[in-house]
C-alpha cells in the first residue's frame, strides 16, 4: 500500500482519507508545526538514525510541502520523499504580485496591480491609497492584503 504523508489542516486530512483508501493509499497526517523536531544527533549519539520516524512510519510521498516552510524544510529533509506540491509550489502559491506580473507578462488578462514593499515612506503609502483603493474602472472598492511583508492591492475586479 502507498504511504501518503499529509502536511495540511485536519479538515482536508480528514476529508481526503477514505477516497484516497478505496484506492489502496494510505494517508496519515505529519505534524510540523507547534512541536520539536529532533533534526540531528547529540554530541556522541548515533547519527545514522532515522530521524524520519518521528512522524510515524516510512512514507512514499507527500501531500502539499507543509505550509510553515522552516519546519518544512526540516520535514522534506528527514522524510526525503518527492511532494505532490512541492516546496516551489507553496512559494509561487504565496506570491499573488509575483503570479500576477508573470501573467501579465505572459499577455493573459490580469487586474491592474500594485505592490508596495514594507517598510516605504507614509507618503508612498498614502499615494498608493488614493489611487488604488477606489477603483475607477468598476467603481467598486479595490481589493487589498495587507501583510507584514507587503501590500497588494488590486483594483479593475469585476464581479
Amino acid at each position: 500500500m502507498l504511504r501518503l504523508a499529509v502536511a495540511t489542516n485536519a479538515e482536508t486530512y480528514e476529508r481526503m482519507q477514505a477516497p484516497l483508501a478505496d484506492r489502496g493509499i494510505e494517508a496519515d497526517a505529519i505534524e510540523t508545526a507547534e512541536r520539536s523536531i529532533r533534526v540531528a544527533a547529540a554530541a556522541g549519539g548515533d547519527s545514522s538514525q532515522n530521524r524520519a520516524g518521528q512522524f510515524g512510519e516510512a512514507f512514499d510521498v507527500g501531500f502539499v510541502f507543509p505550509p510553515r516552510l522552516a519546519e518544512g524544510g526540516v520535514a522534506d529533509a528527514l522524510l526525503d520523499v518527492p511532494w505532490v506540491n512541492d516546496r516551489e509550489c507553496i512559494l509561487r502559491s504565496r506570491g499573488k504580485g509575483e503570479t500576477l506580473a508573470w501573467l501579465s507578462r505572459a499577455g493573459l488578462p490580469t487586474p491592474e496591480t500594485v505592490v508596495v514593499s514594507n517598510p516605504v515612506d507614509e507618503s508612498v503609502l498614502k499615494d498608493v491609497l488614493t489611487t488604488w483603493i477606489w477603483s475607477t474602472t468598476t467603481g467598486r472598492p479595490a481589493i487589498s492584503r495587507f501583510s507584514s511583508r507587503s501590500f497588494c492591492p488590486t483594483r479593475g475586479i469585476s464581479g
